[in-house]
């Protein structure tokens, strides 16, 4: 009797196991066609999010350097000019044919080029530093930004330029009203503005 009950369970366990196989659901063609077009979509969105996750990321490293990276733009001139000893400045090293190397003309080219006749807080120094660049000839003076207003010697923002400045050339300032840089003395003199020099430009950022 009971071998006869255990394969009655037997049987029934076998016809549920059964069923369930053949209830299972079958993946038609066109089922995997729409799996395998969800799966397709869904990877470029992931490789999206994982651009913008990318992206994300660089703005955050931008913003934690934002004064870095505001510093290095401050210390970028602007075309034609180099920055040398604080400053971004623009020399001018042949004579042109143009005759625009008066002071005035010097001045006026400097402002076409978005700065103005140059003043230099160490001339020592920034001489220096073009003297040991390769394949440059300093010429002997250049046109300095300063010249005489009445009876008093001033920068181009209206500074006086004392005549007793350490600056000057011995015996100068003398005649002339436009001031240069005499680059073999590192000194300053006075000269007829209307004389044909080189000149330095300089650009405040």
């Amino acid at each position: 009797m009971a071998n006869i009950t255990g394969r009655i369970c037997a049987l029934f366990l076998f016809v549920v196991l059964t069923s369930f196989r053949v209830c299972e659901p079958k993946k038609s063609p066109h089922h995997i066609k729409i799996i395998n077009d969800v799966n397709d979509s869904v990877n470029p969105i992931t490789e999206i999010l994982k651009t913008l996750k990318t992206m994300n990321d660089s703005l955050n490293v931008i913003k934690q350097n934002s004064d870095v990276i505001a510093q290095w733009v401050k210390n970028v001139c602007p075309n034609r000019y180099e920055r040398i000893v604080k400053g971004c400045f623009y020399v001018r090293e042949k004579y042109t044919s143009s005759g625009s190397l008066k002071w005035i003309s010097s001045r006026l080219y400097c402002q076409a080029i978005d700065g103005d006749l140059a003043v230099v807080d160490d001339i020592p120094k920034f001489l220096t530093y073009y003297e040991n660049q390769p394949n440059v000839r300093f010429q002997d003076y250049h046109w300095y930004g300063a010249s005489r207003i009445g009876h008093t010697i001033q920068y181009l923002n209206g500074t006086e330029l004392p005549v007793s400045s350490s600056l000057w050339e011995a015996g100068y300032p003398g005649p002339g009203n436009c001031v240069a840089l005499h680059t073999s003395k590192q000194k300053l003199i006075t000269a007829d503005c209307t004389k044909a020099y080189s000149f330095i430009c300089k650009n405040d950022q």
